[in-house]
């Protein structure tokens, strides 16, 4: 099955991401063989188990080589290749898409799957409609009060106005009002209960109210404001298509990379962007929300 057919079964249209610049017809061949080597890690790991339970040492060591040869050739291909970039290893190790490596394909072939990034299926923004609407449940009296103590602290401290509202660029370029704790003066200068609310992330709290009126999800990519969309857009090849979901409260790009500040990091937590499109599944949403808990409960993790 080609990319347009799976976009046929998938619906919406397509999002052109290039190739990852191989020149052979080869790259296909080198994914599907590196999946079943991945495989045969996996297998090697659960005979390894086995192995206490007197699993025959030669049956043992057969997975153990085929393993030691999955990881040894991937590695080759990933640091030494000039031109052949295993796209579905490079993913799974780094959990981000190669753009480096995609900028000098773009969309030269829209028949080869590798050229296109399809969007999640269909059912999956069903799905996500269901988990967002009942972990807002779930969590709106907590956040309330949550919101309530918060919002007095803002006001002892510091006075002025306790929310910051900001236009900031959604789902298929589409603008919206995003609401956040205020943690700044007007001098742009971070007030003491602003650092503790952003280092626990609590200043993103009033964007349940975007949730609510499906502007937001509680994961995607973060949101930005429209001018730096349109510098990004100019400098990072594939940046507008990190809009293609809607944008989250927290983010696979948020809890696998730092804050980034200038185009060259912007960059890299892109290809984390893109990878949660490509693969965005409720496993992988809620791997994110355990991730973030972790960095609103203890203040750690990637911002």
């Amino acid at each position: 099955m080609n990319a347009k057919q799976a976009l046929k079964n998938q619906g919406g249209p397509p999002l052109p991401l290039g190739t990852f610049h191989t020149g052979h017809a080869s790259m296909n061949l080198w994914n599907s063989c590196a999946k079943y080597l991945w495989y045969a890690t996996g297998v090697s790991l659960i005979a390894a188990v086995y192995h206490h339970i007197h699993l025959p040492l030669p049956f043992f060591l057969f997975f153990a080589l085929v393993s030691l040869v999955a990881w040894v050739y991937a590695g080759k291909q990933l640091i030494f290749s000039e031109n052949h970039i295993p796209g579905t290893v490079y993913e799974f190790l780094t959990g981000r898409l190669p753009i480096e490596r995609m900028e000098e394909g773009l969309i030269e072939n829209i028949e080869e799957d590798l050229a296109v990034l399809v969007r999640p299926r269909r059912w999956y923004f069903y799905l996500k409609y269901i988990f967002d609407y009942t972990l807002l449940l779930l969590l709106i009296v907590p956040a309330l009060l949550c919101m309530g103590v918060i919002s007095l602290a803002i006001l002892c401290t510091s006075g002025g106005p306790v929310f910051f509202v900001q236009e900031r660029v959604g789902k298929n370029g589409v603008p919206f009002r995003m609401w956040k704790f205020r943690s700044m003066t007007d001098g742009r200068e971070i007030t003491g209960i602003g650092r503790i609310l952003r280092k626990f992330r609590l200043d993103e709290l009033p964007q349940i109210w975007n949730i609510f009126r499906g502007e937001m999800s509680f994961i995607g990519p973060r949101p930005e404001v429209p001018e730096l969309v349109r510098f990004y857009t100019e400098k990072i090849p594939f940046y507008p298509y990190r809009h293609s979901v809607l944008p989250g409260l927290s983010g696979w790009a948020q809890v696998k990379y730092r804050y980034a500040s200038d185009v060259a990091e912007n960059k890299i937590k892109l290809g984390y962007d893109l990878y949660y499109v490509k693969h965005a599944s409720l496993t992988l949403d809620v791997l994110v929300v355990m991730k973030t808990v972790g960095t609103v409960l203890f203040g750690v993790g990637s911002q």
